[in-house]
């Protein structure tokens, strides 16, 4: 909470935590939170059913609180009296040694202004974030922690991350994660599915990150897609590391995405590759006979030449946006 001193706070309601009911009335999204004080205005205490969540233990705890309305009045609204307010611009983790931890950003943070525009949503910060250039040194970040306002310059870092197509995207960030947008669609809290309908779910996206990867292919022989996106090694080991930060969830989807990539890369009618010996089982299903071992062997080693060619291609494009970074 972003006042200790606000009714809510004393009664124990924490940042973070889900309002399930007030008063046996379910609560699912947060735009129902303010009509139903309004209603329940005269019925004093108020009682909330919450859930609190512990990030480091992965526990949800489920408690009731009641809040006393009886010093309340009509000049403002219930949810600014009782001190109230939506988690959605609230720092729900910070990621160790990033621009907004070496500053002193903390989780419970809730983020007010920044670069002197008042907050509204979360899309204000990512779109501040997105447009930062280095000629701007810094993003001048208003938050209000336990009831004032302190002021932080943060210096986005640059990272390496695939985009929608499947491209290696290089982004400004300060290492941040937003809390809930809604009650009901919670980033931590994690839906338990039917072991063939999370099975399903998994062929879903592999399919979809499949076709994006295949699309981003295309678009890089047509040079729609700049060869600098091709990353090697190095780049698989930022990625991976920068995605266990936020989680394993985040880890284990990266890691699928690689191996879409990877299998798709060895489906290329590229000699060496099984995308290269599909192609001469198919010469050799059309002429009946197959090729002879000389073309094979120099097949084998233009295939070899192009393959070793691409990894240093891409080991130079690691090199080169490491040093960037710097």
């Amino acid at each position: 909470m972003p006042n200790k001193e606000s009714l809510a706070a004393k009664a124990g309601l924490l940042t973070f935590d889900v309002v399930d009911s007030i008063n046996g009335v379910e609560v699912t999204y947060w735009r129902q939170i303010e009509p139903l004080l309004n209603k329940f205005k005269n019925i004093s205490p108020l009682k909330l059913s919450i859930r609190s969540f512990d990030i480091d233990t992965k526990k949800q705890v489920k408690r009731d609180i009641s809040i006393s309305l009886l010093s309340l009045n009509d000049s403002t609204s219930l949810l600014q009296q009782l001190g109230i307010v939506r988690s959605d611009l609230f720092l729900l983790e910070i990621r160790s040694k990033s621009p907004a931890d070496l500053v002193g950003l903390k989780k419970g943070d809730l983020v007010v202004k920044l670069n002197g525009h008042n907050v509204q949503t979360w899309q204000t910060v990512l779109d501040e974030v997105k447009s930062f250039s280095p000629e701007q040194e810094h993003l001048q970040m208003v938050i209000l922690r336990d009831g004032s306002e302190k002021t932080f310059s943060v210096k986005p870092e640059q990272i390496d991350l695939p985009n929608e197509s499947g491209a290696t995207e290089t982004r400004y960030a300060i290492g941040v994660v937003p809390a809930i947008l809604s009650a009901q669609n919670s980033p931590y809290f994690q839906r338990t599915l039917n072991p063939l309908v999370a099975l399903a779910g998994g062929v879903e996206q592999s399919w979809v990150w499949t076709k994006l990867i295949s699309i981003s292919l295309v678009r890089l022989v047509q040079n729609e897609v700049s060869a600098r996106n091709i990353g090697g090694i190095i780049t698989i080991g930022r990625v991976a590391s920068k995605s266990f930060e936020v989680g394993l969830v985040a880890f284990l989807k990266m890691m699928a995405i690689i191996s879409i990539n990877l299998f798709l890369l060895n489906l290329l009618p590229v000699p060496v590759l099984d995308g290269g010996h599909l192609v001469f089982f198919s010469i050799e299903a059309l002429k009946g006979t197959p090729l002879s071992f000389k073309k094979l062997e120099i097949a084998q080693q233009v295939g070899l030449v192009l393959l070793l060619s691409l990894m240093l291609f891409a080991l130079f494009n690691d090199i080169t946006h490491l040093i960037s970074s710097w």
